[in-house]
């Protein structure tokens, strides 16, 4: 079966046809899209750029909602990478002599759209609820100061106060976006550190 094939394809003109050639060109300008960083990126935002709209962000009701007792964890160990489940937002979390954490949140975006947010925060835990000394905003305009470290699918996870109603008492289930599970990249961890 394999002959005639071969057989063909020596038969066939060595030229490309117009469709293929276009299908060629579609699909390693897709993967340049996705691979490549966004042409005439600007540098990340920073708290001086955020200056004025986090000096004014005032939590709304959606922030006061807490997660069910039953997916709190109130003692985790925050030290390390977390990662959103699409890589859009990351924090590194490390120990501070104080008791404190040092947190350096990042957030940006992919498949061609540029922009990113790089902020540095303190923060503080307990019981469960990590304190930001200052609000940060994702790039998708997502503004937070409150995350609580819960347990879903067995991990334990941050998730910003924002996302809380997104997640069912009863589910274990992570959400595709907005929840930040520690990276399991240890060199990642070991930066974080």
């Amino acid at each position: 079966m394999c002959v005639p094939i071969l057989a063909r394809c020596k038969m066939r003109s060595a030229r490309i046809t117009p469709v293929e050639l276009l299908t060629i060109v579609a699909v390693f300008g897709i993967l340049a899209a996705l691979l490549l960083p966004a042409v005439g990126s600007r540098p990340p935002l920073t708290d001086e750029d955020l200056a004025l709209e986090l000096a004014n962000w005032q939590p709304g009701p959606e922030h006061s909602a807490v997660p069910s007792e039953s997916l709190r964890v109130r003692d985790a160990d925050l030290a390390g990478a977390w990662t959103d489940r699409v890589g859009w937002t990351k924090m590194a979390i490390q120990s501070l002599d104080d008791g404190r954490y040092r947190v350096a949140f990042l957030s940006h975006a992919r498949c061609g759209l540029s922009g990113s947010v790089q902020l540095e925060r303190i923060a503080e835990y307990d019981e469960g609820v990590i304190l930001l000394d200052r609000p940060v905003r994702e790039l998708r305009g997502e503004t937070y100061e409150r995350l609580f470290s819960v347990r879903l699918n067995d991990s334990i996870c941050l998730l910003p106060s924002i996302r809380v109603t997104d997640i069912q008492a009863d589910t274990s289930e992570i959400p595709y976006r907005g929840v930040l599970a520690q990276a399991a990249d240890p060199q990642a961890q070991a930066a974080a550190r």
